[in-house]
């Protein structure tokens, strides 16, 4: 399985994100940047993968799109 089937098919908008969290050098969640957070949560809309520290991987994996729906999610 390659880095790219293991990110989640979950699109999320930018808003509210700064430089390193939409880059994936910052929690997406809670903005902390070390450790460096390591799992993916989706992607935002041009396509980049976003990601969460360990902390907030509960929190996240709790972001669910509803049934049917293809709008993108704001993750906090």
């Amino acid at each position: 399985m390659t880095r790219e089937e293991q990110i989640p098919e979950r699109t999320f908008v930018p808003d509210g994100l700064d430089t390193a969290q939409r880059r994936g050098r910052a929690c997406a969640s809670c903005g902390k940047r070390w450790p460096r957070p390591r799992r993916p949560v989706g992607r935002l809309l041009n396509g980049t993968p976003i990601r969460v520290c360990d902390d907030c991987t509960v929190q996240a994996e709790a972001v669910e799109p509803s049934e049917g729906s293809a709008a993108p999610s704001r993750l906090r």
